[in-house]
């Protein structure tokens, strides 16, 4: 870093190639410094173009053995300190951004210094208040890239990040990134300006409350994205912990961030996740939904949506859980868990819980009796299943757990004398009551049960081979976990 006290500029040659580039950037104004950088992207920006040639002159030159270093390092303060000044006496944020670009990669000042030797403190304020205005209302300007189908993705992603409300995609919003990085999203690369993403982080180590009140007033999706990325994950436990969260692009951003984590490291604020989520509840059902929708596969989410289910008197356990898709990946039992491990196992919401997941699973494979496609196992069996095994387990007396145990039995013996209109609704409806008998088969294992007319029942049902006739040979495995639970 050079020193620029007690400098006589005078004496300082300017440097008129860097002079001319700079006014070149004066033409372009401050949203297109806002852009992103796509990856294969063959079509120079010409804001970039001018930067790549203003980076190539001060490189070449600054690393030339012919040149003195400290010289060339004082013609470009002396070329580039009227654009910070005119910044400061005009509030003006294109010209700093001119400023800070090769001050961030080149000169590195310290700029509460420059303030002070240029008695600049007083504008500055006003300065902030500028920088300010154009941070609550960041947008990206959609890039005129026709007809090429290479950027098709990259348009859609930048389309769902520059709204101003929550009608976004969420599949895309699930592959924003929320690291302290210019990367915006995970594999795709698409890398946003750093000038800009630098200027935040200044402005947050300048005056943090500011930098907070400012985040939180964020009026779309995107620059609500930037504040959040440019903060530690401590800073932002802190912001959250102090402030209430009333901003739907703060709800989104903050989770994402929270819960992108591991979960070993962040499950100890699993209250703080809670309270988000109950805010986002009370404000927004659309915006709760879609939240539901986002991080439904998150296991910290679904540990503090059980967590808000329990302690909050006024949620609706029916609109929560209906959010939630059935789907059939065995993985998803384990996300669905968690949002029972807050409760013990005699409680009233407890109950409640199970009983609406009974119902809506219940609903689900009545639905696929009238599916005129063939349905398999993993179609019956779905994420709710440990749900259902702890309903039986605990909302079922024995006596009416076998009785049940011993109805689907029955109405699987006595398949053959209905009558179907088709061999897949035949089929269909024997899945959907065999994949029920699995687990009222680890509910009877679990209560330690032995009944003499079950075991005879099954055993009936196996010398008829009626399991084997309807199973697929990939569902035989499931055959002997049942078989070694009701033979003797």
């Amino acid at each position: 870093m050079i020193n620029i006290k007690n400098i006589d500029l005078d004496e300082i040659e300017l440097n008129k190639e860097l002079n001319y580039l700079f006014h070149e950037l004066l033409k372009f104004s401050t949203k297109e410094w806002i852009y992103f950088k796509f990856p294969f992207n063959n079509k120079s920006l010409k804001i970039e173009s001018v930067l790549d040639k203003i980076d190539k002159i001060i490189y070449e030159n600054n690393n030339s053995e012919s040149i003195n270093n400290e010289e060339f390092q004082l013609s470009i303060y002396k070329t580039i300190l009227p654009f910070f000044k005119y910044s400061m006496n005009y509030a003006d944020i294109g010209s700093f951004l001119i400023f800070y670009h090769v001050n961030l990669h080149f000169l590195k000042l310290d700029i509460s210094e420059l303030l002070k030797i240029h008695n600049l403190n007083e504008h500055f304020k006003d300065f902030s208040k500028n920088l300010v205005d154009f941070f609550k209302s960041l947008n990206i300007p959609i890039l005129d890239i026709k007809n090429n189908r290479s950027f098709e993705f990259y348009s859609k992603i930048i389309e769902t990040i520059n709204i101003n409300k929550t009608q976004s995609d969420t599949t895309l919003l699930k592959l924003i990134n929320m690291d302290e990085t210019t990367y915006f999203t995970i594999n795709s690369k698409l890398v946003f300006t750093n000038e800009i993403f630098s200027l935040i982080l200044f402005f947050k180590n300048l005056d943090f409350d500011l930098f907070v009140k400012t985040m939180m007033e964020s009026t779309n999706l995107f620059s609500s994205i930037l504040f959040i990325k440019s903060c530690s994950i401590e800073e932002l436990l802190m912001i959250l912990q102090n402030n209430t969260i009333d901003n739907e692009f703060i709800v989104f951003s903050s989770l994402k961030k929270i819960l992108d984590k591991e979960y070993d490291k962040m499950s100890k604020n699993k209250n703080l996740v809670k309270n988000i989520l109950s805010h986002a509840y009370k404000q927004d059902n659309e915006l709760f939904k879609k939240l539901i929708q986002i991080f439904d596969r998150n296991v910290l989410f679904n540990e503090s949506i059980g967590l808000l289910i329990k302690e909050d008197v006024e949620i609706d356990i029916e609109f929560i859980i209906n959010q939630f898709e059935i789907s059939y990946f065995s993985q998803e039992n384990d996300y669905r868990r968690k949002l029972l491990e807050n409760y013990n196992r005699d409680e009233d919401k407890y109950f409640e819980l199970l009983k609406i997941c009974f119902v809506k699973r219940r609903e689900h494979l009545e639905n696929l009796l009238n599916n005129k496609t063939c349905i398999f196992l993993n179609y019956a069996l779905t994420n709710l299943s440990n749900f259902i095994l702890l309903y039986y387990l605990d909302c079922m007396d024995k006596t009416k757990l076998l009785a049940e145990i011993n109805k689907t039995l029955k109405s699987i013996k006595y398949l053959n004398s209905e009558w179907f209109e088709s061999i897949t609704s035949y089929r269909n409806k024997f899945y959907v009551y065999y994949s029920n008998l699995l687990i009222l088969s680890c509910a009877y294992h679990y209560n330690e049960m032995y009944d003499n007319k079950t075991s005879e029942l099954f055993k009936e049902l196996v010398l008829d081979k009626t399991f084997e006739k309807m199973l697929y040979e990939s569902d035989y495995a499931s055959l002997s976990t049942i078989k070694n639970v009701f033979y003797d």
